[in-house]
């Protein structure tokens, strides 16, 4: 039975160079979508490179697979640094320092019953419920049925996060284990809508937390908040969108976020997939209008 979800990536930012890159993936062998992203580290020389590379290796070997049982991202992750540090070697005469070409990676896979997550670094790993529309942002900031699975590979360093787990020319072993994430689809009820993207957009350890005498504050981003609204919009709409106008949804996202003041401070990226589930559950509430 073939997967009938809908997925996309895109990218955007304000730079001259987008250190971000994202790609998506239909394997009709092994029957499974893919999103992948991967946000070069702005400190790192040459890191726009290094996540392009990634993002494109992971791409060539989950292309690569003729059953899904097959998929070991711990051997990919692998293989992707060994070929990393050979490019890299083999492309330049001159002296690179260690931990140049460095960049974060997020690959989710669905499969007809589950979907699986491996990341190195931070940003965000967004599983919402297909009854998000459900709750009205006049009364909910977001949603209860939304989670971020991802807990970023980063620790503080003179009040900033800086990350432990990433892909680097001539990393260490112990620095490209990826952290797997793995739930079964709701394929009964409301179904799942996962978006993985960069620290652009969201991830935990750049909210800023605070307490003061009178109450806890939470100095939050608008962008899931509003990523959310663009989603019930794509939604409400009389046809049943298709992955290409689930692109187009996604860009215009990210031109809003560029038009927000302050929402926009880095590159962007994100991978959606919608389950077919979510259309039937969305299906059965616009009857109920």
């Amino acid at each position: 039975m073939c997967i009938t979800s809908i997925y996309s990536a895109v990218r955007g930012s304000k730079k001259k160079i987008n250190q971000d890159y994202c790609l998506k993936l239909r394997n009709d062998g092994a029957n499974f979508n893919a999103i992948i992203v991967a946000d070069g580290m702005g400190s790192s020389y040459n890191s726009h490179e290094a996540s392009k590379f990634v993002v494109q290796k992971m791409h060539d070997y989950l292309m690569r697979l003729s059953d899904i049982l097959d998929l070991d991202f711990k051997s990919i992750f692998t293989k992707i640094s060994i070929e990393l540090n050979a490019r890299v070697g083999k492309e330049t005469e001159n002296e690179i320092p260690d931990n140049s070409y460095g960049t974060t990676l997020i690959c989710t896979v669905e499969n007809k019953e589950k979907i699986i997550t491996a990341y190195l670094g931070n940003g965000g790993i967004l599983h919402v419920k297909g009854n998000f529309t459900d709750f009205h942002p006049d009364i909910y900031h977001l949603p209860w049925c939304l989670v971020n699975y991802l807990n970023p590979h980063t620790v503080t360093e003179n009040g900033k996060e800086a990350l432990f787990r990433y892909f680097s020319y001539k990393g260490s072993k112990q620095q490209i284990e990826p952290t797997i994430v793995e739930f079964s689809k709701d394929l009964n009820e409301y179904g799942d809508i996962v978006v993985i993207c960069t620290d652009g957009i969201f991830s935990n350890d750049q909210l800023m937390v605070g307490r003061d005498n009178e109450q806890i504050w939470i100095e939050g981003r608008k962008s899931v908040a509003l990523l959310l609204s663009i989603l019930q919009e794509f939604f409400n709409k009389e046809t049943i969108g298709d992955s290409a106008e689930l692109e187009y949804t996604l860009e215009g996202y990210l031109k809003k976020l560029e038009e927000s003041e302050g929402e926009m401070t880095d590159d962007c990226s994100l991978g959606v997939i919608i389950t077919e589930q979510v259309f039937i559950h969305q299906k059965k509430l616009a009857g109920c209008k």
